[in-house]
């Protein structure tokens, strides 16, 4: 899916309707576990810009 390193340090990706709009969503799980990013899915395969999950600061 992505050609470069972009995600190389990612320590968990995820799939899932983590809003619950009925549409594929991503996760990832970053520093150290310290940050989980949230990336809403559009239902035909397009992916927002990754938002900060928590920590909320």
């Amino acid at each position: 899916m992505w050609r470069d390193k972009t995600w190389g340090a990612a320590q968990l990706i995820l799939a899932g309707d983590f809003d619950g709009d009925g549409k594929a969503d991503l996760g990832s799980l970053w520093d150290n576990q310290q940050r989980f990013n949230f990336f809403k899915g559009d239902g035909a395969g397009a992916l927002a810009d990754g938002q900060d999950a928590w920590p909320r600061g």
